[in-house]
This record gives structure tokens, C-alpha cells and sequence, in this order.
């Protein structure tokens, strides 16, 4: 476990490397409401965490709920204001934990989120 900050700057270095060599760039945000370790993810500093990471350059920007806890309307409030500023670059990746995993995606696609992960 490292702090956010450093492993922000990691993958905005994979991100530039790959884009200058002509690949193709994603980064992932895991646990942009709730993390296992600290509990409730202050937006404020997840939006800090985007605007970092979209320096970088990246092709796509998937926010995640890795333990499923984010409410609909907790996705729907943050992922707005991120498509709002990066359209066409945001992806959503959620976990059903507490049976919410399709309220969020839905909530993430009225924010605007047009690319999913999806597993079956």
C-alpha cells in the first residue's frame, strides 16, 4: 500500500509512456466513494485525483466502486461533474456487494458514462 499521491503519479506516467508510444492508455480510480481501509472517499479529493490523472493524457478514465458500497445517488452527483469536464473518456466499473451494482450503473449512465465494465 502506498499513498494515493504517489500511485496517482505512477499511472500518469504509464498513461504518457503509453500515449508516446501509440498505445492506448486507461487508468483506473478504484474505490472513488468508499475504500476498504478509510471508509467514505471525499469527492473533493476524488475530482483532485481526475484532474491529475487527465494531465496525463489518458484515453479513458474508469471510476470505480470496487466494494460496492457507493449509493445511486453518491454515483450520480460525482459522475456528472466528472463527464461534464471529460466527456467521452469516463468508463464506471461497479460491484453488486449490497445488491446496488445496476442502481449505479444507471445512475452512471444518466451522469453521462457511456463505457462499462461488465462481468457475468
Amino acid at each position: 500500500r502506498q499513498p494515493a499521491a504517489q500511485t496517482i503519479a505512477t499511472a500518469a506516467g504509464i498513461a504518457r509512456r503509453a500515449r508516446a508510444d501509440g498505445g492506448y492508455a486507461r487508468v483506473a480510480l478504484a474505490g472513488a466513494w468508499w475504500c476498504p481501509f478509510d471508509g467514505k472517499v471525499d469527492a473533493g479529493r476524488v475530482m483532485g485525483f481526475v484532474e491529475e490523472t487527465m494531465e496525463a493524457g489518458p484515453n479513458e478514465l474508469s471510476i470505480t466502486d470496487v466494494i460496492g458500497h457507493a449509493q445511486p445517488w453518491e454515483v450520480r452527483s460525482l459522475l456528472t461533474k466528472i463527464c461534464d469536464k471529460y466527456p467521452g473518456v469516463v468508463s464506471a466499473h461497479f460491484h453488486d456487494t449490497q445488491a446496488l451494482g445496476l442502481s449505479n450503473a444507471v445512475a452512471a449512465l444518466e451522469a453521462g458514462v457511456r463505457i462499462f465494465d461488465s462481468s457475468v
